[in-house]
């Protein structure tokens, strides 16, 4: 970042590149903070000449010899200044408050826009950088170069009730290949609202508050859709026991019994083998129960055998229905009366 003088007025008022005007006092230019002649530091120098070693790039200096430190800044500023209002396009950047967004960033072309006016009210004056104004509602826009807007100027803006941004003209070159930088200026006032901040919004309280309880309704729908959603499971649940319960009922009734079974799927997992029947155990294969699980009609060892859901399904004893309960799978069998399949 240069540090130097190198944009100057002219007579007119008008700014002035150091590589555009003649060498010295001839020049014929003023400082853009005290308004003291100036002479130019330029002779035989471009823009994209390389410096030998102590030579100094060119530059304005005072007449009277005079140094004004400020001056470099003031001159960037009042090249944001006249880049903004001849062009008065702003993307306005968008707004948030605590990580919620008020509104987006939108592009605005302003209908007017005014340099340094200075506003009042009863209790201040202030004189922004610039008052761009739509429809007839005004936005204040200052230029942050070194000095940030302070906590005093922006009570200040608040008692206006005019809302206000600030952009970061920090790391703007005043000049590129010798020519004054509008460019640049016009890109981040038209295309990156990342150098913006809100000082203050007339609506952000409002906006605020809007969206805050939009956000309460819309968390309090969800929770009513989550809380219907477990009452519609649970009505489904009871009706679906209700009709189990039925029809077990009916079964039993008719003198059907309900025994576990094991359910084949086909898994890799040796250690699961049902030593039975050499098969994987799926269902119940941590019970330690499984004696529990039986064919009233085939014997195995004296024993009532242990029997699979596959195999279960083929007898004609089987009522041809699968029951589920409590994660186990059970079956109607009507063997012990002699129950048949239709």
């Amino acid at each position: 970042m240069t540090n130097v003088l190198q944009i100057a007025l002219d007579k007119e008022g008008n700014l002035k590149s150091i590589y555009e005007v003649k060498t010295g006092i001839e020049c014929e230019c003023f400082c853009p903070e005290c308004k003291t002649p100036l002479e130019a530091k330029n002779r035989n120098k471009t823009s994209n000449e390389s410096l030998s070693k102590g030579q100094k790039i060119a530059h304005f200096a005072h007449s009277d010899g005079s140094v004004c430190l400020s001056a470099p800044e003031t001159a960037i500023h009042l090249l944001a200044k006249k880049v903004l209002s001849e062009t008065r396009n702003l993307l306005i950047p968008a707004l948030y408050r605590d990580n919620i967004i008020l509104r987006k960033e939108e592009p605005i072309t302003f209908d007017k826009a005014e340099v340094e006016k200075e506003v009042k009210n009863d209790t201040f004056k202030i004189k922004p950088d610039i008052i761009l104004t739509k429809n007839n509602k005004e936005l204040f826009v200052e230029f942050y170069k070194t000095h940030q807007v302070d906590e005093q100027k922006v009570q200040k803006i608040k008692s206006f009730n005019i809302s206000c941004i600030e952009i970061d003209i920090n790391y703007v070159e005043p000049l590129v290949d010798g020519k004054l930088n509008t460019e640049e200026l016009k890109n981040i006032f038209e295309k990156d609202s990342s150098y913006m901040t809100w000082i203050y919004n007339t609506q952000e309280e409002t906006l605020y508050a809007k969206e805050k309880e939009r956000l309460l309704k819309e968390e309090q729908e969800k929770k009513r859709l989550q809380e219907l959603e477990v009452a519609q499971i649970a009505t489904a649940q009871a009706e679906q026991k209700a009709r189990k319960d039925a029809w077990k009922k009916g079964l039993l009734t008719k003198g059907y019994d309900f025994l576990k079974v094991y359910e084949y799927v086909h898994w890799d997992y040796q250690m699961y083998s049902n030593e039975n029947t050499g098969h994987v155990r799926t269902y119940r294969r941590f019970d330690s129960k499984d004696e529990n699980v039986y064919c009233p009609k085939q014997k195995e060892n004296g024993k009532n055998k242990r029997i699979e859901l596959n195999e279960c399904k083929n007898c004609e004893h089987h009522n041809s229905i699968v029951y589920e309960e409590h994660f186990e799978k059970k079956i109607a069998c009507g063997f012990r009366n002699n129950l048949t399949r239709k």
